[in-house]
């Protein structure tokens, strides 16, 4: 669940302006962060389409079924690195009201 928050909040918090990415001192952190949501999107719709192809072709082979099961147990894996990307490539943008109140002696 929390890759699919992820995946749908990232775009919209950068639409947003809540949130950018990291560019300085070099692009490398955000091209990585590109590259985690990329391979995160992928992995997760590849694993749905695993799953609704194996609910409509009705695996019953054990084998198939372990296989499936070690897929999902991988998806924690593939979202702990993503979301280590996440925290290096992206930074949150301060918004106007807090700047206003650091800038404004108290």
């Amino acid at each position: 669940m929390l890759a699919i928050y992820r995946l749908i909040f990232i775009p919209l918090q950068m639409h947003a302006g809540q949130r950018r990415l990291k560019t300085t001192p070099s692009l490398m952190p955000a091209m990585l962060a590109g590259l985690a949501y990329a391979v995160l999107l992928g992995y997760t719709v590849w694993l749905c389409a695993s799953v609704v192809n194996s609910i409509a072709m009705r695996m019953t082979e054990l084998s198939d079924i372990i296989r499936l099961v070690l897929y999902f147990e991988a998806l924690p894996v593939v979202y702990v690195l993503a979301e280590s990307r996440f925290f290096y490539g992206f930074e949150r943008t301060v918004e106007p009201s807090r700047a206003l109140a650091q800038r404004s002696p108290a």
